[in-house]
């Protein structure tokens, strides 16, 4: 995950629009989350409920990080986090496909 990435989620816990764990599960039924983040080494049940959740109600699911970088953002161990302001889920997500593509251009060059 980039710099970028990481900023924006800790702008988001600042201003209260984080969650995790059990109200994240809520707050996505309730289509107050705009977009998840979930750790590719989660567990199989928490991720399959998480993901199938997501694909039902339509919000955009990310898998590009691991339990131990969301735990170090959060302070706190978690697998999965999402955004509750869409306007922090636009920038996050843009800022996670840049990731992505310089990710991708470093591994070409070498």
């Amino acid at each position: 995950m980039n710099n970028k990435s990481i900023q924006t989620i800790h702008f988001a816990i600042k201003s209260h629009h984080l969650t995790y764990g059990e109200s994240l599960i809520m707050s996505i039924c309730q289509k107050k989350v705009y977009v998840v983040l979930l750790a590719q080494d989660a567990g199989k049940a928490n991720a399959k409920k998480i993901k199938d959740k997501c694909l039902s109600y339509q919000i955009p699911l990310y898998e590009n990080t691991t339990k131990d970088e969301l735990s170090q953002i959060l302070g706190k161990t978690v697998v999965a986090l999402g955004i509750q302001d869409k306007n922090l889920s636009n920038k996050l997500i843009k800022n996670l496909q840049e990731g992505s593509e310089s990710h991708e251009e470093k591994n070409k060059i070498q």
